[in-house]
């Protein structure tokens, strides 16, 4: 089986866990039942009631968004480097929800690792010249996410890597993405790994010398979602401008809706507000050392539901 089937099945999987009406299958799955024609007006009707049920969250509703940097509003990119891994909350699906960069301070061996915040997701809005009328992409720009609770459904994020130069001379550059979410561990009480305010901590993770590579702890803390390289080798001849992407979608399966304490500027204080276990990260980590080789753009697509917004 290649990755994409294998990655296509879980999709399917995840979709129909989601869509399915346990009670329904149950009830006509039961010993001594007969199979019958109905089959199909029952799996139909199943598939309605679930429906109904997800109708009381609100509208489905869409948007696209992208990373704009505070430190720079006139920057596309940011460089990304094995000493400041980059991180952002999946399910924080707001205008301006932010994304973070790890840092540390004091000296080896009891350095301490902490966070800074780097840039902001922002709604894309289009400046292509169009008028509203032929601009599809406008509609995603009306859609507002909820600042009292809604449900997440799905996130499609695409991450561009970007190396401005590899050639026989120059190391070779690995990127990796993931996707994880905490674990709450009673065994370990001095041990901190809740995210972003211990970033700094994640990175190495992809070093290149195994001892001084960090590895996520699976057994006690991190649930690793998804995990995925990308790899800039080093060639026989210079290149410049060379572009790696992943693209990633992550389907909110528990049917579980974010809801908070405030209702100013929610983005905040989300990560307060939704419990460890219930929060989605994604973490960007290379081991390109050099500021100016490796830059990162990142495009998400969101799909959610809420009863505040305008719907489709």
């Amino acid at each position: 089986m290649t990755k994409a089937t294998a990655k296509a099945r879980i999709a399917a999987a995840i979709k129909k866990k989601r869509m399915a009406n346990k009670p329904v299958k149950r009830a006509y799955f039961r010993k001594g039942v007969t199979k019958n024609s109905n089959y199909s007006a029952i799996t139909t009707l199943a598939r309605q009631v679930k429906q109904l049920q997800l109708s009381r969250y609100g509208f489905k509703q869409f948007q696209h968004q992208h990373i704009g940097y505070s430190n720079d509003p006139t920057l596309t990119s940011l460089s990304l480097t094995q000493a400041a891994p980059l991180a952002f909350m999946a399910n924080n699906f707001y205008d301006q929800a932010r994304l973070y960069f790890g840092t540390k301070t004091g000296v080896a061996p009891n350095q301490v690792a902490s966070y800074a915040i780097t840039g902001k997701w922002s709604k894309v809005r289009s400046l292509n010249g169009l008028s509203p009328d032929y601009n599809w992409n406008q509609k995603q720009e009306e859609d507002t996410v909820s600042h009292i609770h809604y449900l997440p459904i799905s996130t499609t994020m695409k991450i561009k890597f970007k190396c401005a130069s590899i050639g026989p001379n120059q190391t070779p550059i690995r990127c990796r993405v993931t996707v994880l979410t905490l674990k709450t561990s009673s065994d370990v009480t001095n041990i901190h790994a809740e995210l972003p305010t211990t970033l700094g901590a994640y990175s190495n993770l992809v070093d290149r010398d195994p001892l001084t590579r960090q590895y996520l702890n699976t057994s006690q803390f991190h649930k690793v979602i998804y995990q995925k390289d990308v790899y800039f080798p080093q060639p026989n001849v210079t290149h410049n401008n060379i572009e790696r992407f992943i693209t990633y979608k992550h389907i909110f399966s528990d049917n579980s809706p974010v809801e908070f304490d405030k209702t100013n500027e929610p983005n905040e204080d989300m990560r307060h507000n939704i419990p460890n276990n219930k929060q989605v990260w994604v973490i960007l980590n290379t081991d390109n050392v050099d500021s100016t080789r490796l830059s990162v753009t990142m495009e998400r697509w969101n799909v959610w539901r809420d009863p505040h917004g305008v719907g489709n």
